[in-house]
């Protein structure tokens, strides 16, 4: 329901686009494409102005085995839902983009995004040598729901009066993030106690520091 919830709020709000000259904008992070998050935002607008939408899917790399722990923390902060290969995730969002000054090269973006990491009856295995550890047939989901306020600067490439034009956009900026997980183990351990099911939920919410780029292009 949530992905048709933000799939038909876009196209609603693109209403409010019509009457003015439409600019397409299209552009990926590689940065996330290294970590084999596939991002993709495709926004239209004005040149002042664009709303888009944020499409994401990561894929699992690995079936079942032991998980690496990241970092030190209290609870599940250092069983880090990024950079574990069982999980499979999808991202949904929209944000805003508007530009200001003349010149239309900064910008301010606000995101609202939704991702969710998953995998279902893996045989897996974590041990942080302090505070949390677990070994048995394990299902996982975890819901994300983030905020991000981002400024950035636009350098264009091309001529003005050209229809298509490269870009690369810098941004940095600050979040917020709501995580709701659930784990569930199936006979198996969990902190050295055997259960033959065992069920976990955990709550957080987490601020967040962004800095990154966007490279794309324009069609007018």
């Amino acid at each position: 329901m949530k992905k048709y919830f933000i799939i038909t709020l876009f196209i609603a709000a693109l209403s409010f686009y019509t009457k003015a000259q439409l600019v397409t904008e299209v552009s990926i992070k590689p940065l996330e494409f290294c970590l084999l998050n596939f991002e993709t935002n495709i926004a239209v607008g004005t040149e002042r102005s664009r709303l888009g939408l944020i499409l994401a899917y990561h894929p699992s790399t690995q079936d079942s085995g032991h998980v690496e722990p990241f970092g030190h923390g209290a609870d599940f902060g250092d069983y880090r839902t990024e950079f574990n290969k069982l999980y499979a995730s999808y991202t949904l969002g929209l944000y805003y983009k508007r530009y200001f000054f003349r010149d239309k090269s900064y910008y301010f973006e606000g995101d609202l995004l939704f991702r969710n990491w998953y995998f279902k009856d893996k045989q897996a295995s974590f041990d942080n040598g302090e505070n949390y550890n677990f070994d048995g047939t394990r299902t996982e989901n975890v819901k994300v729901y983030a905020l991000k306020i981002l400024g950035g600067k636009t350098f264009m490439l091309g001529s003005e009066e050209n229809k298509f034009r490269l870009f690369l956009d810098l941004y940095s900026g600050l979040g917020i993030r709501y995580k709701d997980a659930v784990y569930e183990t199936y006979n198996g351990y969990v902190n050295g106690t055997y259960y033959a099911y065992h069920k976990e939920h955990y709550a957080q919410v987490l601020p967040a520091a962004h800095i990154g780029f966007k490279i794309g292009f324009i069609i007018r």
